[in-house]
């Protein structure tokens, strides 16, 4: 069984790194322009990444309420053959629930980097960014 490509978009080996990536983008943008604040924005941009990893089990019960009847049975009507299907719809709720937590966790982190942002560069590099 080949994976969904919804999987392989949000997973978290991807999203993590992504993060990581932000942050340093916006250090460095700070950094260059020599102001606090676009660190700050960085963080905004985690938590909407954040809120897409956990917007996935919501979008797909939207996407399940148009689903075939037939699918909900883990054989095919009428026969002894397993429905795929059915097992994969299994998967991939298992798969929204564990990516939903990451987004939250991702959530938390991008808002803690997009409030406290500006003040923890100011902390660190005093004379880089003068209060």
């Amino acid at each position: 069984m080949s994976r969904h490509w919804s999987f392989i978009v949000c997973d978290k080996k991807f999203f993590y790194p992504f993060a990581l990536l932000l942050l340093t983008a916006g250090v460095a943008a700070s950094l260059y322009f020599k102001d606090p604040i676009h660190f700050t924005r960085a963080g905004n941009f985690i938590i909407g990444t954040g809120v897409w990893m956990s917007m996935r089990s919501t979008l797909r019960e939207g996407i399940n309420r148009h689903k075939d009847l037939a699918d909900s049975s883990p054989t095919v009507l009428g026969t002894n053959q397993v429905n795929s299907n059915f097992f994969n719809q299994i998967a991939f709720s298992i798969g929204d629930a564990q990516l939903q937590v990451h987004g939250f966790i991702l959530v938390i982190i991008g808002s803690i980097f997009g409030s406290l942002g500006d003040i923890i560069l100011k902390l660190i590099l005093p004379s880089i960014f003068h209060a």
